[in-house]
């Protein structure tokens, strides 16, 4: 894209938030849930974590 005014280029970057935290996602921590939407891997992980003690907590209970 082309700006006429000064003549300079416009770079038009995607951006990717992560699904959890709604955060700009360096590609380095990118990773993807099994929906295929982009996610920090540490958030990922966090909310995978979650569910399982949710599991185990409910296993304890009797459900």
């Amino acid at each position: 894209m082309e700006n006429t005014k000064n003549k300079k280029k416009c770079a038009i970057h995607d951006v990717m938030l992560c699904t959890f935290c709604e955060k700009e996602i360096i590609e380095a921590k990118l990773t993807y849930t099994e929906d295929a939407e982009p996610s920090h891997i540490k958030c990922l992980e966090d909310f995978n974590k979650h569910w399982e003690d949710r599991a185990v907590m409910m296993d304890l209970m009797g459900y």
